[in-house]
């Protein structure tokens, strides 16, 4: 076997003995019992089916080299690839690494049912001089090429893995990527990126454009781009939408493209842009303009280039609070431009939300009034609302009561405090408790963004309708917001609420007056704020008060030079001092104040949200907590009035100039 292996492997010897030899060792291994050896597994095309299946289910799964992938996929057009070597290792590594992490758990069963597999009856030294009965031998052989689904897995592989890495060649395999699913497309990115397919990173220098932490080290400025972008709408545009097979696979192959700087504007020329019909100019200037925007920084765009860009964010559910504040983002920085632009982006929002189960934006379409209330009502806690939002559901007359004030807030902590209620007494929310009747609705989500997208969500709605239970326990707490918040003497307000639980009024009620109060400590705090950082210094006092130190300084230096350096040592013992425990130690330095005091005056709930909010990501630790935003942040800042002298944290961020303070001491 050793010599035959040797052989097969010697040029010298000519490839036509070369692949007797070969087909000699196969013929041996299968006589033998063993696996077809690898260095012979792929010299000649005898038993090449049986030495796929092996390998495909062998641990691990070894290269397969180009030439087998091209013809067992079918496409002999990747022997034209622009780098053969480096495409062959990466298919190899992609495959490996799903197949790894798919099939011990079962997921890609379906893929080599029973009847993808057959027994071949092969005929053994065949061409060979011997004396005897011809030998056989039986092979498992995976059907590659009549299973369809291992096909398609692997031709959707192979497309996928070049479109990633040869995006710009003009032969690419667009529409067969779409073979793949979008889970396995995501594991081939991680994989090419280097990253484990179930996404812990390998490369600390890769990066994912909608990472918290995709941040160069030296960040971008905010210097230079308009204080109100605008998206450009060509009248004169393409019409066209782009392929979808076309679009999801550049979609694909520029996820993790990096953008440059200072890029100059190029018109997208159509109003649904894709990676297939922009040039060389127009990529560049949207990978610039798009590595921007996740950042924050938003700049003047057109709306082919804007499309795109929603198309790639809602592309993934993986970070699906990072992608739905990119897309918040977008909406308060372009949603001015146009009515068109407002609802493309504020439907894509809303849509995202109801597909990754988090609080939908409302964008003022009255359409999606109900939908998006009963989404924010199923979220514990409820997700934010406004007034806007029950305007024509809670029976309160909005433009006879509201003055200038921020009854959202208000209107927030009644809820959430009814919200807090029924839980904690009926082990219900407010969805529950104001009716058990739901039908099934089932909303399409993303129209606007490519032809035949066809995603639904199915929702159990119920019903919110004005005469509805949840609109009475809307109407009371818009009307408890409202009579917070116009407290002044002379100012409109409703009747209190009359049918509705005392106790659960009760909650509403000291719920809106603790954050009233708590508003108007904020607003005092501000006003000091301001008023210290407009004081103007006398600065010829300053002067003169320096130069009168300074004498006095000089005078008290003279007077001591008669003192001796050092003290003359003492025959009786020094005594030790003695260290105070830990817990003495936090005592005095929450007494002395400060940021040291401070940071040991909280407990655990609240170090842990100040150090979310100077993360950005207050609101998820605040939906893990299970606390409201406005009671945590008065205890804290509570504990700062006494420390610090001044608020620490509003409405989930940290105020720039104790950032680094709280950074130093949490």
């Amino acid at each position: 076997m050793e010599d035959l292996v040797r052989m097969a492997g010697n040029p010298s010897i000519g490839y036509p003995a070369q692949v007797l030899a070969a087909s000699a060792a196969k013929d041996v291994c299968l006589v033998l019992g063993r696996p077809i050896d690898p260095s012979v597994a792929w010299t000649g095309a005898y038993l090449r089916d049986a030495a796929v299946t092996q390998a495909i289910l062998s641990d691990p799964v070894p290269t397969l080299p180009l030439p087998v992938v091209a013809d067992i996929c079918g496409m002999p057009y990747l022997l034209k690839v622009p780098d053969p070597k480096t495409f062959e290792a990466r298919f190899g590594d992609c495959l490996r690494g799903i197949l790894a992490e798919e099939l011990p758990k079962g997921r890609m069963s379906q893929l080599h049912p029973p009847r993808s597999m057959r027994t071949d009856t092969v005929l053994l030294f065949d061409g060979f001089a011997y004396d005897g009965d011809p030998q056989t031998a039986e092979v498992e052989v995976l059907d590659l090429r009549g299973a369809r689904q291992w096909r398609d897995f692997l031709q959707g592989l192979a497309a996928t893995v070049c479109a990633s890495m040869f995006w710009d060649w003009k032969r690419v395999p667009w529409q067969k990527a779409l073979l793949l699913s979008d889970r396995h497309a995501e594991m081939v990115r991680d994989i090419l990126a280097g990253r484990d397919p179930d996404g812990s990173d390998e490369d600390e220098n890769s990066q994912d454009v909608y990472a918290d932490d995709c941040y160069e080290e030296e960040p971008w400025q905010d210097d230079g781009f308009p204080l109100n972008p605008s998206v450009l709408e060509d009248p004169d545009a393409s019409r066209m939408l782009p392929r979808r097979d076309a679009l999801m696979a550049g979609i694909r192959a520029h996820a993790q493209a990096a953008g440059r700087r200072d890029v100059s504007y190029v018109p997208s020329g159509c109003r649904c842009a894709s990676y297939d019909s922009m040039d060389d100019e127009q990529t560049a200037f949207y990978l610039s303009w798009r590595s921007q925007a996740v950042r924050g920084a938003y700049g003047d765009t057109d709306r082919g280039y804007l499309w795109l860009l929603l198309c790639e964010t809602v592309s993934s559910d993986r970070d699906s609070d990072r992608r739905l504040r990119v897309l918040e983002g977008l909406y308060k920085a372009y949603g001015q431009s146009s009515d068109s632009v407002r609802r493309l982006i504020g439907r894509t929002c809303a849509d995202y939300a109801f597909m990754t189960d988090q609080d939908p934006l409302w964008y003022g379409y009255s359409g999606d009034r109900q939908a998006v209330l009963w989404m924010k009502l199923r979220l514990e806690p409820p997700g934010e609302l406004s007034m806007d939002l029950l305007d024509g559901i809670a029976d309160v007359d909005m433009g006879k009561y509201l003055v200038d004030g921020d009854y959202d807030g208000a209107l927030n902590a009644a809820v959430r405090a009814m919200d807090a209620h029924l839980r904690r007494n009926d082990g219900e929310g407010i969805l529950e408790s104001g009716s058990r009747r739901t039908r099934a609705v089932t909303r399409e989500v993303l129209p606007d963004l490519i032809h035949g997208w066809d995603r639904y969500v199915g929702l159990n709605m119920c019903d919110i309708g004005r005469n509805s239970a949840i609109a009475r326990l809307m109407t009371a707490a818009a009307k408890v917001a409202i009579r917070g918040v116009n407290s002044s003497p002379g100012t409109r307000r409703p009747n209190r609420p009359s049918k509705v639980d005392p106790d659960l009024l009760e909650a509403m009620e000291n719920a809106v007056d603790e954050w009233v109060s708590g508003r108007e400590r904020r607003a005092a705090a501000e006003r000091n704020r301001r008023d210290a950082m407009s004081i103007v210094l006398d600065r010829d006092a300053v002067s003169a008060a320096e130069t009168d130190l300074e004498a006095v300084r000089t005078l008290v230096g003279t007077e001591d030079e008669d003192v001796p350096a050092t003290e003359p040592e003492s025959c009786e013992p020094v005594e030790e001092p003695v260290t105070e425990p830990p817990a003495t130690e936090g005592r005095q330095m929450a007494e002395e104040g400060g940021f040291p005091g401070l940071a040991h005056s909280l407990d655990d709930i609240q170090r842990g949200y100040l150090s979310a909010c100077l993360d950005g990501d207050g609101d998820t630790f605040l939906r893990s907590s299970g606390r409201s935003r406005v009671s945590l942040e008065d205890s804290i800042n509570e504990i700062a009035m006494d420390a610090v002298g001044d608020q620490v944290v509003q409405d989930g961020e940290v105020f720039q100039e104790y950032a680094d303070d709280l950074r130093a001491v949490l």
